[in-house]
C-alpha cells in the first residue's frame, strides 16, 4: 500500500477502501479511527485544488460541536493535505459516523422506516440545525455553492453534518439567477446559498414536496421541461396565488407553518425572484425555525401528532378526517381514528410572563444623619451585623442551586425520555 505524508510531516498509511467517486477514493486511516483519506484520482490533482485546500486549512470554521459529549462534527473540514512522493495527491478529514442523507429525513416514507420517532418537532429541529451551520460558514465568508441533499446528513438526534461541498451542482437547488449558467464561470454568493436552504428547510417542514412542484392550472402554457425547475426560472411559486400552477392536492398548506415561516418562504421564492439580496439569511432562518418550533402543541387526538398553536387545529388530522382512503405517504405517522366531524383545538399556550421591574425606590428629601453610637455600643454593633451578614449567605444557599437547576432544566435539545434526543446547537455554532 502507498505511503502518503501529511502537512505535518506524518507519515499516512491507508486502510480498507471505504468508497469510489469520479473524483477519487475515500479510505481509512491506519491508527487513527477517526479520520479518512479522501485519494484524489491523477487527473484532479490539480495546483488549483490544492491552493483551495491549503486556504481552507489556513482559515477552518469554528465548528464546536466537536467539543460536546459525545463529539459531532458539523461540517466535515480538511485536516491535513496528504502527498505522495512530495506531489500533492488528496486529504485527510474526519470520519463521519454513518447517517442518512436529508432526503431520507424529508421523504416520509423513508422516515417512518428508518427514524419512526422523528415528528414535526425533530423536522423543525434539523432545520434549525442546518441553518445553525451555513451561518458559521457563512461567518467566515465560505459559499457552499453545492448546497444539495447528498451534501448533509442527519443523526437520529437531528443534529446535521455538511460533507462534501466540492462535489458537483444538482439543478433544483440551483437559484434563478444561475439556471442555465456554465458555473465553472461564476462566482457564486451567500444569496445563492440561502436559495438552497430554503428549498431544504421547506422540503423538510412540508412532507418532502419541492416547493416549486405543482398542477399547472387549465389555460396556463405547459411547462418545457421539468415543472419544478420551469417554475423556478420565472418564479412561480405555487403555494401563492397564480394564475400558472397550484400546488399538488396531497401536500400540506403553507398555512401550517408558523406565520414567521411563511413569510421566509415568500421572501425567498417570490421577492428573491427578482431580488436575490431579499432571500433570507441563515441567521433569519435559524430564528424563524426556532420561533416556529416553540410555538408547536401537541394534538389531543394523538399524541404522535404536533402542530403549529396558531393555526387552532391539528392539520395532520383534519385533512384526512372524513376520507374514505387511507392518508397518502405525505402524512408522516400512522393515519387516526376518523371522525364524522375534525375536531378544532383550541392549543393552550402559556402566556408570556414578563420580567419584574423593581420599584423604583423614592429618596426622602432631606436626610437626617444620625449621631455616632457611643463608644459601648460599636462592638454590639459589628457583632450584630456579622450575625446579619451570615445569615443572609446562609439563606442565598438554595436559591443559588435552585436557580443552576433551573437554568439546567431550560436548556434546549432534550426530548421526552421515549424518543432520541433533539440537540440544537445554536448557541455553540454562532460565533
Amino acid at each position: 500500500m502507498t505511503h502518503y505524508t501529511a502537512n505535518n510531516k506524518q507519515t499516512v498509511r491507508l486502510g480498507a477502501l471505504l468508497g469510489k467517486g469520479g473524483e477519487g477514493e475515500v479510505y481509512l486511516v491506519e491508527g487513527a479511527g477517526d479520520q479518512v483519506a479522501k485519494i484524489y484520482h491523477a487527473t484532479h490533482r490539480t495546483a488549483q485544488r490544492q491552493h483551495k485546500l491549503q486556504a481552507m486549512l489556513a482559515n477552518p470554521p469554528q465548528d464546536d460541536t466537536r467539543r460536546l459529549t459525545p463529539p459531532h462534527v458539523s461540517i466535515a473540514w480538511p485536516l491535513e493535505v496528504l502527498y505522495e512522493r512530495q506531489q500533492f495527491a488528496g486529504f485527510l478529514m474526519p470520519r463521519i459516523d454513518q447517517s442518512p442523507t436529508i432526503f431520507t429525513i424529508f421523504n416520509p416514507s423513508l422516515r417512518s422506516r428508518r427514524y419512526p420517532a422523528f415528528d414535526w418537532r425533530y423536522l423543525h429541529r434539523t432545520a434549525a440545525n442546518l441553518a445553525a451551520a451555513m451561518n458559521v460558514l457563512h461567518a467566515r465568508d465560505y459559499v457552499v455553492g453545492d448546497v444539495n441533499q447528498k451534501n448533509v446528513l442527519v443523526t437520529p438526534s437531528a443534529m446535521v453534518t455538511w460533507v462534501d461541498t466540492d462535489s458537483f451542482q444538482v439543478p433544483d437547488y440551483t437559484p434563478p439567477e444561475l439556471q442555465g449558467v456554465n458555473l465553472s464561470t461564476v462566482d457564486r454568493q451567500t444569496g445563492h446559498d440561502c436559495f438552497g436552504l430554503a428549498v431544504m428547510i421547506f422540503q423538510l417542514l412540508m412532507q418532502g414536496y419541492h416547493p416549486f412542484t405543482g398542477i399547472p392550472q387549465a389555460g396556463a402554457a405547459a411547462p418545457t421541461g421539468e415543472i419544478f425547475r420551469h417554475n423556478i426560472e420565472r418564479g412561480i411559486f405555487p403555494h401563492q396565488p397564480n394564475p400558472q400552477c397550484t400546488p399538488p392536492p396531497a401536500a400540506p398548506a403553507l398555512a401550517a407553518l408558523h406565520p414567521t415561516l411563511q413569510q421566509l418562504f415568500i421572501r425567498a421564492f417570490v421577492d428573491g425572484h427578482h431580488k436575490p439580496s431579499s432571500r433570507p439569511t441563515a441567521r433569519e432562518w435559524l430564528d424563524g425555525v426556532k420561533r416556529a418550533e416553540q410555538m408547536l402543541v401537541p394534538c389531543k387526538q394523538d399524541s404522535t401528532h404536533w402542530y403549529s398553536s396558531h393555526s387552532g387545529q391539528c392539520h395532520w388530522c383534519a385533512p384526512y378526517s372524513q376520507s374514505k382512503t387511507a392518508p397518502p405517504l405525505q402524512s408522516p405517522l400512522p393515519p387516526v381514528v376518523k371522525l364524522s366531524v375534525p375536531p378544532v383545538v383550541k392549543p393552550s399556550v402559556p402566556p408570556v410572563v414578563k420580567p419584574s421591574v423593581p420599584p423604583v425606590v423614592q429618596l426622602a428629601a432631606a436626610v437626617t444623619v444620625p449621631s455616632p453610637p457611643k463608644k459601648r455600643n460599636i462592638y454590639r454593633n459589628v457583632v450584630l451585623s456579622g450575625i446579619v451578614v451570615a445569615g443572609l449567605a446562609f439563606l442565598s444557599i438554595p436559591r443559588f442551586f435552585a436557580t443552576l437547576a433551573g437554568m439546567m432544566d431550560s436548556q434546549i435539545g432534550r426530548a421526552p425520555a421515549a424518543s432520541p434526543s433533539l440537540d440544537l446547537v445554536e448557541k455553540i455554532l454562532i460565533p
